[in-house]
């Protein structure tokens, strides 16, 4: 059996008054892939931070095996030196003395997170200073990789190379996301933080749901049973208890505790199961078409976004806008709701359609409004919800704000609450044609859950720019896919019905190719050798061997080109990834020199 790694015993960790960790135990080994979860202010960021050594405990112990590194990617980024390169910033994660050997694996991983390394650290947005720390990270190669909302601002394209990334990581990986695909597709084990305590199920996320029911019903069954026991006590308490009093002050004593824990136990449970409810959304009845483009053109700063684009979109239709950054998504939505004009074609919107747009920028909300008036910029207590009014206090509750920040201005707000906010401005009123534009970013699940249910039933036309793929293969029904370049495609279904698709396609793509190839060959050798009599025996026999000869070189460079694509080799095996370079180029020199030789011979007939 694999020995612990890291291990924290007996941990307690305190801010202000309240403890957020109290004698919380647990232990990574090396081959764990552990994905975090736990509802917000649980302490999930907290825990990682612990496990990095960066916060000082006030009690418990953590402990490091000798000569075990732990990388940490926080979630909130903040970097000394803006006036570096993203290149030199992402050189200076490589341990000292290894960056003539180690550089070249910064280019195989810049590449994939779209980041330019020339660029100043000062250039770069949020997202891409985040992309350019995920970078740094992944590169010191670390024994413990810490991951905290790895995906926040990745397209989808990079989330699944960083997936493949992950799962083949040469150490221990502990990761706190929001996308359920993602921590679905990489996590061997479980750790629940809930309600101060720490729960532990070896077993990846995927079974996650199925294993807390699990935990709920035996808690709920352990509750009743100490609720019997109460009450059991509380009779013996009240019949009894004055003729044997002295011999009974344990027993007394007792029944305190498990009255106390009894509602401690029942008050924790109904934190746990409290979740954000809201009504049906009430769609305001349009036409039947809700807007159609016609032979469109869109160019932004030189990039081509639409190109002769045609497209209707109908009332109840339910579409995910997905793609690679910069490839016009955003744009995309500008267009529909008026914000920008086509360059050439015309869009136009059914009359009776009311848009109802929620921006992933936020420029909705404004900081210095309270919460109060972001819901009613027009004054009074109510606001619309549906068909139906409601007290911007009781409204608020609905999204798990607490009653007393009703008051507060959005400037105090985290990213997470500020989002809740814009969603439920958006969710009050949706109009006939809702449209989100990164609605899951900085989000919980149990708020992801609400909305998911939310807009799956839905009665409107809704579309969702989103590089959450389980979110969006629990709602859509058609998928816009922007490839770049002005290249967009349609598919009716979710994203993952699309990618198996696309990938399917791919391999019959290369299997054709593979046959054509060798189809072709067998019909030269066919052609070809029966017409070697005029040459010397010993020609003839190199000729009749050129096909089977070619035939193992085009194997060998399928074999090793293989070899190379595999995501991990170049960092678990850089010798032999450099090894098997150089043989498959020697490889396609000798098919090269074979093919001469071929011709050589045949012009001598």
């Amino acid at each position: 059996m694999k020995s612990p790694i890291l291990s924290l015993k007996e941990v307690s960790l305190t801010f202000g008054v309240k403890p957020l960790f109290d004698h919380l135990s647990l232990s990574i080994y090396p081959d764990d892939r552990i994905a975090v979860v736990g509802r917000n202010g649980e302490g999930k960021s907290s825990l990682l931070k612990v496990i990095a050594g960066l916060y000082d405990l006030d009690g418990g112990e953590r402990w490091v095996m000798p000569g075990i590194e732990v990388g940490y990617l926080p979630q909130a980024i903040d970097v000394e030196d803006h006036n570096i390169t993203v290149y030199n910033f992402i050189l200076s994660g490589i341990k000292n003395g290894e960056e003539e050997t180690s550089s070249y694996l910064i280019d195989i991983i810049i590449a994939p997170l779209k980041l330019d390394p020339n660029n100043l650290l000062s250039e770069l947005s949020g997202g891409l200073l985040r992309r350019a720390f995920l970078a740094k990270t992944l590169i010191s190669s670390p024994k413990i990789l810490l991951l905290d909302e790895p995906t926040n601002h990745l397209d989808i394209d990079t989330i699944e190379w960083l997936e493949e990334y992950v799962k083949s990581y040469q150490g221990a990986v502990v990761c706190i996301s929001h996308d359920k695909a993602f921590l679905k597709n990489i996590s061997n084990k479980t750790f629940w933080l809930d309600r101060g305590k720490l729960k532990v199920n070896n077993l990846g996320f995927e079974n996650f749901e199925k294993w807390s029911l699990e935990v709920l019903e035996q808690e709920q069954r352990e509750l009743e049973k100490a609720e019997k026991k109460l009450d059991e006590e509380e009779l013996w308490k009240v019949q009894g208890i004055s003729a044997r009093r002295k011999r009974n002050q344990k027993r007394l004593a007792d029944l305190y505790t498990l009255r106390e824990k009894t509602q401690q136990g029942k008050a924790a449970r109904k934190i746990l199961l409290n979740k954000i409810h809201l009504d049906p959304l009430t769609p305001v009845l349009s036409s039947k078409m809700v807007c159609e483009f016609r032979d469109v053109y869109k160019t932004y700063e030189n990039k081509h976004i639409l190109e002769s684009f045609s497209m209707r979109i109908m009332r109840n239709d339910k579409i995910g806008i997905i793609g690679s950054n910069g490839t016009g998504k955003t744009t995309f939505l500008r267009l529909l709701t008026g914000e920008e004009q086509p360059d050439k074609g015309s869009i136009k919107i059914g009359k009776t359609v009311e848009v109802t747009y929620y921006d992933q920028k936020r420029v909705a909300l404004n900081p210095d409004d309270t919460l109060w008036k972001t819901l009613c910029p027009e004054g009074g207590e109510y606001l619309k919800v549906g068909e139906k009014f409601m007290h911007v206090v009781a409204y608020l509750k609905n999204f798990l704000f607490d009653p007393k920040q009703a008051r507060d201005k959005v400037a105090t707000l985290s990213g997470g609450q500020a989002n809740r906010l814009l969603l439920a401005k958006a969710l009050a009123n949706p109009g006939s044609l809702l449209i989100l534009d990164e609605p899951t970013n900085d989000l919980d699940m149990d708020t992801l859950e609400m909305i998911q249910d939310v807009l799956a039933d839905y009665q409107g036309t809704l579309i969702i720019v989103s590089h959450d793929r389980d979110f969006l293969d629990s709602i859509i029904n058609k998928t816009i896919y922007f490839e770049g370049n002005g290249v967009i495609e349609e598919f009716f279904g979710s994203y993952t019905e699309l990618r198996k698709i696309k990938d399917d396609q791919a391999k019959a793509k290369s299997n054709n190719n593979s046959k054509s190839s060798l189809k072709l060959k067998e019909e030269t050798n066919k052609d070809k050798v029966p017409s070697a009599k005029k040459l010397s025996y010993s020609l003839q026999r190199e000729l009749s061997l050129m096909p089977e000869k070619v035939l193992e070189l085009d194997q060998l460079i399928e074999q090793l080109e293989i070899i190379l694509s595999e995501p991990d080799l170049y960092q678990t095996a850089p010798e032999k990834f450099d090894e098997k370079s150089k043989q498959l180029e020697e490889t396609r020199q000798k098919l090269e020199d074979t093919w001469a030789r071929w011709q050589e011979l045949e012009s001598m007939l």
